[in-house]
């Protein structure tokens, strides 16, 4: 326990003595404790299976929370940032229809027009469903799903405005392109 916690604490200040991490941003108590939050991609494990899903900091907070009572904010934000940076998910022990119903968790499927557009590059990517920051109209759940997930994994954290409903990458995040 002692060798864990302090391989956690290495990696935290390894983050924070280059400056604000994606983690560290997509993670913050300002962003953690709002519905309008950033999205988490995030492999989930079952018995059954292993599937990505992207859902929003703010439930995975909560949802963490029920199953592990007396999470506090600190514990969650210091262990999603080590399982998120070595590549890891969370292991759950419930129906995926109560984990996408009730939990807000959104399943990422392959899409192949989005998996084709992610090989051409971060600004194709982003120019190919963006248009000044606002993801485009009339793409559908399950592509915006895999966009988000794409975008999560290349350090570009995706929010909901909580006006239009629309989903848009913010400043702070777009600098980092």
């Amino acid at each position: 326990m002692i060798r864990y916690l302090s391989i956690s604490f290495l990696l935290l200040c390894c983050f924070k003595s280059q400056g604000e991490s994606f983690y560290d941003k997509v993670l913050s108590p300002e962003s953690t404790q709002r519905r309008y939050d950033y999205f988490i991609s995030i492999p989930v494990y079952s018995d059954a299976d292993t599937f990505q899903y992207v859902v929003t900091s703010h439930f995975l907070f909560t949802f963490l929370s029920s199953m592990n009572k007396g999470l506090t904010y600190e514990a969650y934000r210091s262990e999603l940032s080590n399982l998120l940076t070595e590549n890891k998910g969370v292991k759950v022990a419930l129906p995926v229809k109560e984990l996408q119903e009730k939990w807000h968790f959104s399943k990422v499927v392959p899409i192949a027009s989005v998996d084709k557009n992610a090989t051409q590059g971060k600004e194709h990517f982003i120019k190919q469903y963006f248009n000044n920051g606002i993801m485009n109209d009339g793409i559908n759940y399950p592509e915006k799903n895999a966009i988000v997930s794409y975008l999560f994994k290349w350090g570009i954290g995706i929010k909901t405005d909580h006006e239009t409903g629309y989903l848009y990458i913010p400043e702070e995040m777009k600098k980092k392109r």
